[in-house]
């Protein structure tokens, strides 16, 4: 049975009331179990510049078996690469 405060008193929730709030308390909690298994795969998987850098790789493998990476696929490596000559490791 769930309330709520009506001038100053304790009320019933109606049916229609009591089936919305539990609507919502479902909802609500579809998202903190959403947000759960988001923070446990962050915890876990690589950092986000070392999964770029595996694809810059990847990419860069695939242009050299001549495969077509497209114009997108071109520049971003282009741009990618102008960043890792700039500041080569040492």
């Amino acid at each position: 049975m769930l309330t709520k405060m009506v001038d100053s008193k304790q009320v019933r929730l109606t049916r229609k009331e009591e089936a919305e709030v539990r609507a919502e308390w479902a909802e609500a909690d579809k998202i903190r179990k959403k947000d759960s298994y988001r923070e446990l795969r962050l915890k876990v998987y690589p950092q986000v510049g070392d999964q770029l850098d595996s694809i810059f790789k990847i990419v860069k493998l695939l242009k050299r078996q001549e495969v077509d990476v497209g114009a997108d696929g071109q520049e971003w490596l282009d741009q990618l690469q102008a960043v890792k000559d700039k500041y080569p490791k040492i």
